[in-house]
């Protein structure tokens, strides 16, 4: 298993788990279960650490990918170039939001701290979700040429 191939495994992590922690999270908040809520906040963590080895895998499979494609697929060059600037980013805002879900959990104790705290998990939750949606669709369109814009289906 090459680091390509373990990114392609990996990178659905904080995409799915993005979505489901603030899904706990929201019903959670709106239902005022605090183990929803905690549960939430808990696969914000979770999905923060695991996000790690998707970034470095995604790294590590940068300059085999390039070489791959190259020859296959020029236009595939820009889109890679363009999903490590989002990746970095993403891995960065999906951090963050782990890092705000931990410190929430660690203040779980003080209510009004917590509960104020908990609206800021689902603000990041929404904005970080939107921006590994992005992060995935640019990676997506490396090889799938179907989902670029502009994409004209060879005439049969």
């Amino acid at each position: 298993m090459d680091a390509v191939y373990l990114h392609l495994v990996l990178n659905h992590i904080p995409v799915w788990g993005t979505i489901f922690g603030f899904v706990l999270l929201l019903v959670g908040f709106i239902r005022r279960s605090d183990d929803l809520q905690r549960a939430g906040l808990i696969t914000f963590v979770v999905v923060a650490v695991l996000t790690i080895p998707v970034y470095l895998s995604g790294r590590a499979a940068y300059e085999p990918m390039e070489e791959l494609l190259e020859d296959i697929d020029p236009a595939a060059e820009g889109f890679i170039d363009q999903h490590e600037t989002a990746g970095l980013i993403a891995f960065l805002a999906v951090l963050l939001l782990g890092i705000v879900a931990l410190g929430t959990l660690l203040q779980w104790q003080r209510a009004e701290i917590a509960r104020r705290l908990v609206i800021v998990s689902l603000v990041l939750g929404i904005i970080v979700g939107g921006i590994v949606g992005w992060t995935a669709n640019i990676g997506g369109q490396i090889r799938h040429t179907e989902i670029r814009a502009g994409f004209q289906p060879p005439e049969r």
